[in-house]
């Protein structure tokens, strides 16, 4: 008796100790997995089925039954700034002389812009003045009088929508903005 009880008990415990062997989980040769940190825990998403509906509403992303529905939008917003540094009375046009200019540090202007009906607040530097002949280069006008210098920045704003539903039952909205930017300028007269 006492060798059937070492069995089952030695058994059980190689039972036990290949069940607590981490080994890797893999896809049939159809099907993608996609692994997603997230705060609560990792977990594996088909994105096949991400935001698609079945007969009993959104697919559930994990075992505890949320799910997300994401909605993408571009929005697209010109801003001009004004880099820091200029003379008070501007550059004398006529001069032939080129400025040059960073398009990041300064100070900063907000902006805002309304994505899906609600508005958003972003920030815009306005660039600086620099005098060692580098950075972003531009010829005084010509004409006369004298001129401040603008950047314009044309922001391309790729927004997404996120809507977390849990057990099929909306929770809430959150959004996420990658913002960027073309860079150009003008000359505007004082």
């Amino acid at each position: 008796m006492k060798n059937l009880l070492k069995k089952i008990a030695l058994t059980l415990s190689l039972v036990v100790g290949i069940m607590s062997i981490p080994f890797p989980a893999f896809a049939a040769d159809d099907e993608k997995i996609v692994k997603e940190d997230t705060i609560i825990t990792d977990k594996f998403v088909d994105p096949n089925l991400v935001g698609t509906s079945n007969s009993k509403g959104i697919m559930p992303l994990n075992n505890y039954g949320e799910s997300q529905v994401t909605t993408n939008y571009t929005t697209y917003k010109t801003v001009y700034v004004t880099p820091t540094g200029q003379p008070g009375l501007g550059y004398r046009g006529g001069s032939g002389a080129t400025v040059f200019f960073f398009s990041s540090g300064g100070s900063s202007t907000n902006f805002t812009v309304t994505i899906n009906s609600a508005p958003f607040t972003f920030t815009a530097e306005t660039g600086q003045t620099t005098s060692s002949g580098s950075g972003y280069a531009a010829a005084v006008p010509s004409g006369t009088g004298y001129y401040r210098f603008d950047f314009i920045k044309n922001y391309t704003i790729k927004s997404k929508k996120i809507d977390v539903y849990k057990y099929n039952v909306y929770q809430y909205t959150y959004y996420t903005h990658d913002p960027q930017y073309s860079l150009s300028h003008r000359w505007v007269r004082i």
